[in-house]
């Protein structure tokens, strides 16, 4: 049967049903455990210490604060990550410090980033392949990474994009203040204000500047911009890196998940260069093909950091693009659809975790 002859009503019915059944496995996976990563609860931690102690907390190691909590993840290093998701997590930690409640606000958040994203393109199916990309299930639902906060400002900034031009530029410097990698689209958001009179152009940059006072404010009370920074230097981990003759780098992961890596990026890097070269304005594929770039060239990557790539993908102004390209993006990270059609594989943490709650119980 011919998509384009389906009715109106079985497609709206079958988006409901799919969003549901998506939404059901996001629900399981929040009540279960982290298997291959240690962050969420470090995350919380530096969320209830702060709450406690104020911003200084964060320019601490959490053995520093409790020696013991020396055998969470990174706990002899300072809180590493932008003072937005230092906030966020304090915001949690307050409301209900526990590994479920984290992972239910971002698998909501996830939801919020779906409708945002249909607002954006009025294409509901692209909305859809967002809501079910394996690697926001994995990572966020059920490891609880915070990629998902990073969307939120993103989306909310290419919505504000086109009539509050300072609103936009707000919500973007507040994106970098969840994951750097959201400076990729400065130059996009740029060009979107070219035609802007100069007073305009001044005040919209101005709100830029002013986007950044949450982490002004933080360098008062700890290094925050050369701890955000120092992560590069703790380790040399990329399963992504352009050069497949250095194995060190690539860590535990196998040949084969190695060569399907590389094949994805590479292949999708490809497909955006070509894409570009068809259009007046190839500025709109900018920011993914850098965000490629540098998950190739970087020492440290991670698997969830493709979580963000999506919404990179927006400014694709052809809808059939935009859509070809939403459906290859879980290729970007086949590990995490692995997992959840065949269970954990690969490195994992064992059994440090005794229960979704148990590890507020070491804290203050």
């Amino acid at each position: 049967m011919h998509w384009r002859r389906l009715s109106p009503n079985f497609l709206s019915a079958l988006f409901l049903v799919l969003f549901a059944g998506i939404a059901c496995l996001r629900l399981v996976y929040c009540a279960q455990l982290p298997v291959n990563t240690g962050d969420l609860p470090r995350h919380l931690y530096y969320g209830l210490y702060t709450a406690k102690m104020g911003l200084p907390a964060a320019g601490h190691s959490l053995a520093g604060l409790n020696s013991s909590l020396a055998g969470v993840a990174w706990s002899d290093l300072p809180y590493n990550y932008p003072v937005i998701a230092l906030l966020f997590f304090t915001a949690i930690a307050k409301l209900s410090p526990t590994m479920f409640f984290a992972k239910l606000a971002l698998t909501l958040i996830e939801a919020a980033n779906t409708l945002l994203i249909f607002q954006f393109s009025r294409q509901r199916w692209l909305a859809l392949l967002y809501w079910a990309s394996p690697i926001s299930i994995w990572w966020a639902s059920h490891e609880g990474q915070f990629e998902p906060l990073q969307n939120l400002f993103v989306l909310g900034a290419l919505l504000a994009l086109k009539e509050k031009k300072g609103l936009a530029f707000t919500l973007l410097a507040l994106a970098i203040q969840v994951k750097v990698t959201a400076i990729f689209f400065v130059p996009y958001f740029l060009f979107a204000a070219r035609r802007e009179t100069l007073k305009n152009l001044l005040s919209t940059l101005g709100d830029f500047i002013i986007g950044f006072a949450p982490t002004v404010l933080a360098a008062c009370y700890y290094p925050v911009f050369a701890q955000v920074f120092s992560t590069t230097g703790t380790m040399a981990y990329n399963p992504y890196y352009w050069n497949v003759l250095k194995p060190g780098i690539f860590g535990w992961n196998p040949t084969w998940l190695v060569l399907f890596d590389e094949c994805a990026t590479y292949g999708m890097l490809l497909l955006l260069l070509i894409l570009a070269a068809k259009q007046k304005n190839a500025v709109n594929y900018l920011a993914p093909v850098c965000f490629i770039l540098f998950c190739k060239v970087s020492p440290l990557c991670q698997f969830w950091y493709f979580a963000v790539f999506m919404p990179f993908l927006l400014p694709v102004s052809n809808p059939r693009e935009r859509l070809l390209l939403f459906a290859l993006t879980p290729l970007l990270d086949i590990s995490s659809l692995v997992e959840i059609v065949s269970g954990p594989f690969g490195y994992t943490v064992g059994d440090y975790y005794q229960g979704l709650t148990a590890f507020v119980k070491h804290v203050i």
